[in-house]
């Protein structure tokens, strides 16, 4: 049986309404549209302790695997990697805010990812995706976005935060420049729909900075780095500490919604009917655990997947295409360790004002769907804390259900999360 035969029987081309050579170059946009995460993860991660080369290494090895996964177990066309709205979380909150020894948050990653494989077996992860209020699945989309807008602007040094406001910097730097650059840059290939609109952006704000003399390239390309220094190097008891319980539990919660609202919103585009979402939820499972063993933050489906549905992408080739880039960037390390820290400003800025867009689906004529929704929408910026913002719109969503005398529209299940969110609160952040 020839290869193309075998590819047909496998991948369903024509069962799909697709064609392998759309599915690779899907593939190829979806990469350079998820390029940028490769620089962004081991940049933020690597201010605290971490080998920035390793971590490097982590991401793109737990993204290849993961995506692997994805285009034979799954046969869809998503990427999965270390997510960045994760690493977001992983670097402000529990490094720089909690103040983690990093072997304790790899720790904490590898311990979630044991819990993501269990729930995912249970199909617990299948009941969230089914029972979870529309509100409050839209307000943790739209208030991560608003999260990842906060950081972003203080990634580029344009917001600075001192306790519970925020100020303006008193001097405009170079690095403000680059950054309202980019954003310009990238936001107007974003709503132009070019394929690689943040990767491009970065590269260019990039070249102009090693134009100006900003940044500077010794090498372009070398084998890949060891992964010593961060293998294997978790701390799974101080992840268990009371303490870090909370962290644990956080993080859990922010790689479930993560990857819920990116499947919800990638099965809509793809319109393949029911997907098999244990194979999916299988992937960025197994993600994580690999992610908290290599170390680099865990693994989501990422919504830059979008791009390659756009080209025409309905199978696994097309995200087996992706995961070959990847395994290209391996080579580059030096690379893309020149480009300096401020490049991810402008995505992080775009990608969340992307997912903030997501309130216009709120129910407003309804407060117990609204009100809840905006509660987690403003306080997961505010806290810097996704799982407070999602407890505390778990917790407002039953109460109002109740006092209105709609008790009987909240699901068993919500119930249950508002209840484990309530000793949360009153019991574990006491720690």
């Amino acid at each position: 049986m020839r290869i193309s035969e075998l590819s047909e029987r496998f991948f369903r081309f024509k069962e799909r309404g697709t064609h392998p050579y759309k599915e690779v170059m899907a593939g190829i946009t979806a990469f350079l549209t998820m390029a940028y995460a490769l620089v962004l993860v081991p940049t933020l991660l690597a201010g605290h302790g971490m080998h920035f080369e390793s971590v490097m290494t982590a991401t793109v090895l737990t993204a290849i695997t993961a995506t692997i996964l994805m285009g034979i177990l799954a046969n869809y066309p998503f990427i999965v990697a270390p997510g960045v709205a994760m690493v977001a979380y992983v670097h402000y909150v529990m490094m720089q805010k909690w103040h983690m020894p990093w072997q304790a948050v790899m720790g904490t990653i590898f311990l979630v990812g044991v819990l993501l494989i269990i729930l995912t077996f249970l199909k617990v992860r299948n009941l969230i995706v089914a029972t979870v209020p529309g509100c409050l699945r839209v307000a943790a989309i739209a208030g991560i976005g608003v999260f990842l807008i906060v950081i972003g602007l203080q990634n580029g040094g344009l917001l600075l935060r001192k306790e519970w406001f925020f100020t303006l910097p008193s001097a405009f730097t170079f690095s403000h420049l680059m950054v309202l650059i980019g954003l310009v840059l990238t936001g107007i290939l974003w709503i132009l729909r070019f394929p690689a609109a943040l990767f491009l952006g970065m590269v260019v704000v990039w070249s102009l900075s090693i134009f100006l003399g900003h940044a500077h390239i010794q090498h372009v390309a070398s084998l890949p780095h060891s992964l010593s220094p961060t293998l294997l190097k978790l701390d799974v008891m101080q992840a268990l500490q009371p303490k870090y319980l909370s962290a644990l539990l956080s993080l859990l919660f922010v790689a479930l919604f993560d990857s819920t609202g990116a499947l919800m919103s990638l099965a809509h585009q793809l319109k393949l009917g029911p997907l098999h979402v244990q194979r999916v939820f299988t992937c960025d499972a197994v993600g994580s655990f690999m992610a908290g063993c290599l170390g680099t933050s865990p693994a989501a489906l990422y919504l830059e997947s979008l791009s390659a549905i756009a080209v025409g992408a309905r199978t696994g080739l097309a995200a087996l295409v992706a995961a070959g880039c990847m395994a290209g960037a391996l080579f580059l390390t030096p690379l893309i360790s020149s480009m300096p820290a401020y490049l991810a400003a402008p995505v992080l800025i775009i990608l969340g004002s992307s997912m903030v867009s997501q309130v216009k689906n709120f129910i407003w004529k309804d407060v117990t769907e609204w009100l809840p929704g905006c509660i987690t929408l403003v306080l997961i910026p505010i806290s810097l804390n996704i799982a407070a913002g999602i407890g505390a719109g778990y917790l407002s969503y039953c109460l109002l259900k109740v006092v209105r005398g709609k008790a009987k529209d909240v699901q068993w299940f919500s119930w249950l999360l508002a209840g484990f969110f309530l000793l949360k609160f009153l019991i574990l952040d006491r720690f």
